[in-house]
């Protein structure tokens, strides 16, 4: 994450994990906030979901096409 901030190449990928794992608790917290308000998905289900909203989302911040 610094050598992005310091305008130095990253692979995007990285970056991108590198900003999932660091929103992990936050990703955990919105999975199960979404589960207790619709219980028809499992929490697994609801928490692959949200980790696939959260992929897409930080693949948008990073601009990948992935």
């Amino acid at each position: 994450m610094a050598k992005a901030r310091e305008g130095k190449f990253v692979n995007q990928e990285d970056l991108i994990k590198a900003m999932l794992d660091l929103c992990r608790p936050e990703i955990e917290g919105a999975a199960r906030s979404a589960f207790l308000k619709d219980d028809k998905a499992s929490l697994e289900q609801t928490r692959d979901k949200t980790l696939q909203e959260a992929l897409r989302e930080a693949r948008e911040v990073v601009g990948s096409a992935n």
